[in-house]
């Protein structure tokens, strides 16, 4: 007689998935900013589960207390602005129990996380991190929600801006000020509007952002 094939959990299925750009692991709820960084980030960037009960190699080790959700919640509303939504579940696999966090894409942001007692910050969650966006793609995301068309005038500092473009595949907000000569605040602000145009992105390498224009 063939044996039936137990089919893995639902939780276990996900984690068999390794962390990734909508999927978060958590040992503990120990330190509600680092929550709030997960969540940040999951409402900027279309959603993502966050395991709680899980260690980053994929153990399941489960939640030790009741606290956990209260926590979670405390993070949602006092460390982010403004308050990321979620939904939460718990599993229990083996005896050990599994707090599922869901956070659905926010439709208020950008979202920010306090650093400090003064200090927000905007995150985005680029493949398994949560990753602090430069000042430029902050005020973006900002403009980008009351956006309805904008015009540059293609004065000489402009075309100089552009035509740096024309050298290269991708270059650092840095790298910009340096090729153009353009003083920092105009390099920002030509870099904006031409992502809000849609005629230049923003992608994440090698640890830092960099722009590239659109074909």
């Amino acid at each position: 007689m063939a044996m039936a094939i137990k089919k893995p959990h639902y939780i276990e299925s996900l984690i068999s998935l390794g962390e990734s750009e909508t999927l978060d692991f958590k040992f503990a709820v120990n330190d509600s900013l680092k929550i709030a960084k997960s969540l940040v980030a999951f409402a900027n960037s279309g959603g993502g589960t966050l395991l709680i009960g899980v260690k980053d190699n994929g153990a399941i080790v489960g939640v030790k207390t009741e606290e956990e959700y209260h926590m979670v919640h405390l993070a949602a509303s006092f460390y982010c602005h403004p308050e990321v939504v979620f939904s939460g579940r718990e599993w229990n696999l083996g005896g050990k129990r599994v707090l599922e966090i869901t956070v659905v894409a926010g439709c208020e942001g950008p979202y920010k996380v306090k650093i400090e007692s003064d200090q927000w910050r905007v995150l985005l969650r680029i493949a398994d991190s949560n990753v602090e966006v430069s000042s430029v793609i902050a005020r973006y995301l900002v403009k980008k929600k009351s956006y309805n068309g904008t015009v540059i005038h293609l004065g000489e500092e402009e075309r100089r801006f552009l035509h740096v473009f024309g050298q290269g595949e991708c270059f650092t907000e840095q790298e910009l000020i340096k090729q153009s000569a353009l003083p920092r605040r105009e390099v920002q602000r030509l870099l904006i509007n031409l992502l809000l145009m849609s005629l230049v992105e923003y992608r994440y390498k090698n640890g830092e952002f960099v722009y590239l224009m659109l074909q």
